[in-house]
Protein backbone atom coordinates (compact mmCIF):
# COMPACT_ATOMS: atom_id res chain seq x y z
CA UNK A 1 0.00 0.00 0.00
CA UNK A 2 1.07 3.14 -0.74
CA UNK A 3 1.44 6.55 1.51
CA UNK A 4 -1.50 8.09 -0.10
CA UNK A 5 -3.36 4.88 -0.08
CA UNK A 6 -2.36 4.72 3.54
CA UNK A 7 -3.56 8.09 4.23
CA UNK A 8 -6.76 7.73 2.24
CA UNK A 9 -7.49 4.47 4.44
CA UNK A 10 -6.65 5.89 7.77
CA UNK A 11 -9.45 9.41 6.47
CA UNK A 12 -11.72 6.95 5.55
CA UNK A 13 -11.88 5.87 9.06
CA UNK A 14 -12.28 9.08 10.95
CA UNK A 15 -16.09 9.58 12.51
CA UNK A 16 -18.36 12.35 10.92
CA UNK A 17 -18.88 13.45 14.57
CA UNK A 18 -18.56 12.61 18.16
CA UNK A 19 -21.81 12.98 19.62
CA UNK A 20 -21.07 15.13 22.84
CA UNK A 21 -20.20 17.56 20.33
CA UNK A 22 -23.42 17.98 18.85
CA UNK A 23 -26.25 20.31 20.04
CA UNK A 24 -29.55 19.98 18.36
CA UNK A 25 -30.92 23.05 16.71
CA UNK A 26 -34.29 22.01 15.52
CA UNK A 27 -35.56 20.38 12.34
CA UNK A 28 -35.18 22.89 8.70
CA UNK A 29 -37.94 23.65 6.59
CA UNK A 30 -37.06 20.05 4.22
CA UNK A 31 -37.48 17.50 7.45
CA UNK A 32 -33.75 17.29 8.16
CA UNK A 33 -32.76 17.41 11.81
CA UNK A 34 -29.60 20.64 12.12
CA UNK A 35 -26.95 19.96 14.98
CA UNK A 36 -24.36 22.69 15.79
CA UNK A 37 -21.08 21.22 15.69
CA UNK A 38 -19.58 22.96 19.12
CA UNK A 39 -15.85 23.25 18.59
CA UNK A 40 -16.12 24.49 15.39
CA UNK A 41 -19.42 26.47 15.21
CA UNK A 42 -20.60 24.08 12.20
CA UNK A 43 -23.71 23.96 11.15
CA UNK A 44 -24.87 20.11 10.17
CA UNK A 45 -27.43 18.70 8.57
CA UNK A 46 -28.35 14.89 9.08
CA UNK A 47 -29.16 13.30 6.12
CA UNK A 48 -31.36 10.36 5.49
CA UNK A 49 -30.15 6.92 6.02
CA UNK A 50 -28.14 5.09 3.13
CA UNK A 51 -29.18 1.99 1.94
CA UNK A 52 -27.46 -1.20 2.98
CA UNK A 53 -25.47 0.96 5.39
CA UNK A 54 -25.75 1.69 9.38
CA UNK A 55 -25.03 4.95 11.41
CA UNK A 56 -25.52 8.71 10.71
CA UNK A 57 -24.49 11.03 8.14
CA UNK A 58 -24.05 14.37 9.06
CA UNK A 59 -23.13 17.18 6.42
CA UNK A 60 -22.04 20.96 6.77
CA UNK A 61 -24.68 22.80 5.70
CA UNK A 62 -22.63 25.63 3.97
CA UNK A 63 -19.23 25.37 2.62
CA UNK A 64 -16.29 25.99 5.49
CA UNK A 65 -16.02 29.76 5.84
CA UNK A 66 -13.03 31.76 6.06
CA UNK A 67 -14.32 32.36 9.87
CA UNK A 68 -14.56 29.26 10.60
CA UNK A 69 -11.33 27.81 9.04
CA UNK A 70 -9.46 30.81 10.84
CA UNK A 71 -10.84 29.80 14.07
CA UNK A 72 -9.65 26.25 13.79
CA UNK A 73 -6.68 26.81 11.68
CA UNK A 74 -5.51 30.04 13.24
CA UNK A 75 -5.27 31.78 9.32
CA UNK A 76 -7.39 32.49 6.19
CA UNK A 77 -5.06 30.98 2.79
CA UNK A 78 -8.27 32.16 0.84
CA UNK A 79 -7.64 34.27 -2.24
CA UNK A 80 -11.06 36.01 -2.06
CA UNK A 81 -10.69 37.59 1.77
CA UNK A 82 -13.24 38.94 3.83
CA UNK A 83 -12.33 40.94 6.62
CA UNK A 84 -13.55 40.25 10.23
CA UNK A 85 -14.66 43.51 10.47
CA UNK A 86 -16.98 43.16 7.10
CA UNK A 87 -18.21 39.81 8.37
CA UNK A 88 -19.88 41.46 11.31
CA UNK A 89 -21.08 44.35 9.53
CA UNK A 90 -22.80 42.41 7.30
CA UNK A 91 -23.24 38.93 8.44
CA UNK A 92 -21.90 37.24 5.61
CA UNK A 93 -19.10 34.92 5.20
CA UNK A 94 -17.29 34.03 2.20
CA UNK A 95 -16.07 29.91 1.65
CA UNK A 96 -12.45 29.52 2.37
CA UNK A 97 -10.54 28.32 -0.68
CA UNK A 98 -7.17 27.94 -1.97
CA UNK A 99 -7.32 25.12 0.31
CA UNK A 100 -5.08 21.62 -0.49
CA UNK A 101 -6.81 18.44 0.48
CA UNK A 102 -4.33 17.81 2.70
CA UNK A 103 -4.91 21.17 4.28
CA UNK A 104 -8.81 20.09 4.70
CA UNK A 105 -7.95 16.37 6.11
CA UNK A 106 -6.32 18.62 8.82
CA UNK A 107 -9.01 20.99 9.89
CA UNK A 108 -11.56 18.16 9.82
CA UNK A 109 -9.03 15.87 12.24
CA UNK A 110 -8.82 19.02 14.44
CA UNK A 111 -12.14 19.30 15.16
CA UNK A 112 -12.92 15.41 15.20
CA UNK A 113 -14.83 15.32 11.85
CA UNK A 114 -13.75 13.55 8.45
CA UNK A 115 -14.19 14.55 4.67
CA UNK A 116 -17.35 12.85 2.90
CA UNK A 117 -16.24 10.16 0.43
CA UNK A 118 -17.08 11.07 -3.09
CA UNK A 119 -20.02 8.66 -2.85
CA UNK A 120 -21.33 10.26 0.27
CA UNK A 121 -20.44 13.94 -1.19
CA UNK A 122 -22.73 12.98 -4.40
CA UNK A 123 -25.35 11.12 -2.06
CA UNK A 124 -25.66 14.67 -0.63
CA UNK A 125 -25.79 16.87 -3.46
CA UNK A 126 -28.52 14.90 -5.20
CA UNK A 127 -31.06 15.12 -2.18
CA UNK A 128 -32.49 11.47 -3.77
CA UNK A 129 -32.94 13.37 -7.04
CA UNK A 130 -32.22 11.97 -10.29
CA UNK A 131 -32.00 14.87 -12.76
CA UNK A 132 -29.15 16.62 -13.85
CA UNK A 133 -29.12 19.12 -11.32
CA UNK A 134 -30.61 18.36 -7.77
CA UNK A 135 -33.24 21.39 -8.77
CA UNK A 136 -34.30 19.67 -12.18
CA UNK A 137 -32.28 18.94 -15.90
CA UNK A 138 -32.99 23.14 -17.38
CA UNK A 139 -29.34 24.62 -16.95
CA UNK A 140 -31.80 28.23 -17.14
CA UNK A 141 -32.53 27.43 -13.75
CA UNK A 142 -29.02 27.03 -12.42
CA UNK A 143 -28.24 30.75 -11.51
CA UNK A 144 -31.13 30.43 -8.68
CA UNK A 145 -28.86 27.62 -6.70
CA UNK A 146 -25.16 28.35 -7.90
CA UNK A 147 -22.58 31.18 -8.69
CA UNK A 148 -20.58 29.77 -11.46
CA UNK A 149 -18.96 31.43 -14.43
CA UNK A 150 -21.66 33.16 -16.22
CA UNK A 151 -23.14 35.34 -12.50
CA UNK A 152 -20.01 35.01 -10.56
CA UNK A 153 -17.76 37.66 -11.52
CA UNK A 154 -15.31 35.82 -11.16
CA UNK A 155 -15.05 35.58 -7.57
CA UNK A 156 -16.78 33.90 -4.92
CA UNK A 157 -20.37 34.93 -2.60
CA UNK A 158 -20.98 34.73 0.85
CA UNK A 159 -22.41 30.99 1.49
CA UNK A 160 -26.22 30.75 1.71
CA UNK A 161 -27.29 33.30 -0.63
CA UNK A 162 -28.78 30.60 -3.25
CA UNK A 163 -31.69 28.41 -2.98
CA UNK A 164 -30.52 25.33 -1.19
CA UNK A 165 -31.16 21.57 -2.51
CA UNK A 166 -33.76 19.23 -1.68
CA UNK A 167 -32.34 18.36 2.35
CA UNK A 168 -31.41 22.03 2.77
CA UNK A 169 -27.76 22.08 2.15
CA UNK A 170 -26.58 25.27 0.15
CA UNK A 171 -23.71 26.17 -2.51
CA UNK A 172 -23.94 22.05 -3.72
CA UNK A 173 -24.00 23.17 -6.98
CA UNK A 174 -20.81 26.01 -7.91
CA UNK A 175 -19.13 28.98 -5.49
CA UNK A 176 -16.13 26.59 -4.61
CA UNK A 177 -15.06 23.11 -5.62
CA UNK A 178 -14.88 20.51 -2.87
CA UNK A 179 -12.52 18.09 -1.46
CA UNK A 180 -14.00 14.76 -0.93
CA UNK A 181 -11.94 11.77 0.87
CA UNK A 182 -11.61 9.95 -2.58
CA UNK A 183 -9.09 8.77 -4.96
CA UNK A 184 -9.26 10.79 -8.25
CA UNK A 185 -10.83 7.41 -10.31
CA UNK A 186 -11.87 7.73 -13.92
CA UNK A 187 -14.57 5.21 -13.57
CA UNK A 188 -17.32 6.78 -11.37
CA UNK A 189 -18.09 4.94 -8.05
CA UNK A 190 -21.99 3.51 -7.61
CA UNK A 191 -24.43 5.54 -6.61
CA UNK A 192 -25.64 5.51 -2.46
CA UNK A 193 -29.89 4.79 -2.15
CA UNK A 194 -31.76 6.57 0.30
CA UNK A 195 -32.79 3.58 2.54
CA UNK A 196 -36.78 4.06 3.92
CA UNK A 197 -36.73 6.37 7.04
CA UNK A 198 -38.21 4.75 10.05
CA UNK A 199 -40.92 7.02 12.33
CA UNK A 200 -39.71 8.76 15.07
CA UNK A 201 -40.74 7.74 18.23
CA UNK A 202 -40.69 9.27 21.10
Amino acid sequence: MSNEEQVQEEVQEEVFANPEDLEFLGVNEFGRNEYLHKPSGITLVELPPVEGQAGVILMAKYPVTQSEWNFVMGNNPAYHKVSPMEIMASGQDLPVENVSWHDCVEFCKKIGMRLPSEQEWEFACRANTETTYHFGDDPKDLGDYAWYSENSDGRTHPVGLKKPNPWGLYDMHGNVWEWTSSPWSSTPPPRLKMAEEKEKTE
